[in-house]
């Protein structure tokens, strides 16, 4: 019987599938996921993620050609050398702002050196399976994003020892001109490619193979792990909007308006009024809330630049209409939103962004109706 498995080749960077011949006769393989840093720089850019075809009702031990390699050997990690490994021996940054920067990158480092033996020499199930206790370290490292970002950027500003190493090291030519920034959620991606390989190889194992529970139980709790970092990377990034929308408001209306709420989308809009001529407006949609704003005055001394809150309209009150605009013409359209005491017009000219409005407006009014 002949199988099918995908294998990496450095011409397109893209999976393609080959059949393989017999059990006997297997190759062993690194996953696509341990590639380590060549070529292009596709696996750090999240590009490289292979996708299974239709289930193949075969047994495992599985084989594949080995990937065509450019670069550093399949078991280097350059970015753990160049970057963590010498940080740590010349002690350019203390141990606090080291952890503060890498999070526990190293623990991260070492679960996937002890996983790769087993994958080399197809043992996928034991492999997985004793690779899951360090999942862990994935949420931590998670969690630590925001953290590590605030630190990169205070020690690039600061220390002059730790700009020069890291300009040096961005440098080498292993990197493909991407910035320390760029490199750091490199634990994430693969995380994300540990859990292709897992859910294709536990999809495409019988019920009978010694190797099944091993790889569904794996399949499972990788896919877990990858919603819970998928989560926290959305919170992180919902609180910067959050931070960036309150920087913009001014004056003591303003003060914790953003607080615990989810960002949705902000805009330029006009208003229309019953009487006179429409007026441009900033809006800030939450979840919960739309947040009207006015600009304050470009000369003003202490303000310029900000907004001033005008009005906050509960969603779970509203009531939206499309006016005109249905066509999807090049004029735009306008939009009616009801509320107990107030009706809104609402104006754009783009008709693209107001399909996009129209669309976030029904997400927030249905999301606090449910």
């Amino acid at each position: 019987m002949t199988v099918v498995i995908p294998c990496i080749s450095e011409k397109d960077g893209k999976p393609i599938f080959k059949p393989s011949p017999s059990p006997a006769a297997r190759r062993k393989c690194v996953p696509l996921l341990d590639r380590g840093i060549g070529g292009n720089g596709n696996a750090l850019r999240g590009q490289s993620s292979f996708q299974m075809g239709p289930p193949l009702q075969v047994g495992l031990p599985l084989q594949v050609d080995p990937p065509l390699q450019a670069g550093p050997p399949l078991h280097v990690d350059p970015l753990h050398w160049y970057f963590v490994g010498i940080l740590r021996a010349k002690g350019t940054l203390r141990a606090a702002e080291r952890h503060a920067l890498f999070g526990p990158w190293e623990l991260i480092y070492g679960a996937s050196q002890d996983l790769l033996p087993y994958l080399e020499g197809g043992h996928w199930g034991q492999g997985l399976e004793s690779f899951c206790p360090h999942l862990e370290l994935y949420t931590q490292f998670a969690a630590n994003a925001e953290k590590s970002r605030t630190t990169l950027q205070e020690q690039l500003k600061k220390n002059k020892r730790f700009r020069r190493f890291v300009r040096l090291q961005e440098g080498r030519p292993e990197f493909g001109s991407l910035r320390l920034q760029d490199l750091l959620p490199l634990p994430l991606q693969r995380l994300q490619q540990y859990e292709n390989l897992v859910m294709a190889l536990a999809e495409n194992t019988v019920p009978s193979s010694p190797d099944h529970q091993q790889l569904t139980r794996a399949a499972r709790l990788i896919s877990e792990t990858a919603q819970r970092v998928h989560s926290i990377g959305q919170r992180q990034r919902n609180d910067q909007h959050l931070r960036r929308i309150q920087a913009l408001l001014s004056g003591r209306q303003a003060k914790g308006l953003t607080s615990g709420r989810w960002f949705l989308r902000q805009g330029w809009l006009l208003v229309v009024p019953p009487r006179g001529e429409p007026r441009p407006r900033m809006f800030f949609l939450f979840s919960d809330v739309l947040l009207m704003a006015k600009p304050r005055p470009p000369l003003h001394l202490l303000q310029s630049g900000t907004f001033a809150c005008r009005a906050l309209y509960p969603m779970a009150q509203c009531q939206l209409h499309r006016v005109f605009g249905h066509s999807g013409g090049p004029c735009g359209g306008l939009l009616s939103l009801s509320f107990p005491h107030e009706k809104l017009l609402l104006m754009c000219t783009d008709q693209e962004e107001l399909l996009h409005w129209h669309h976030s407006l029904t997400l927030a009014i249905s999301s606090q109706k449910n």
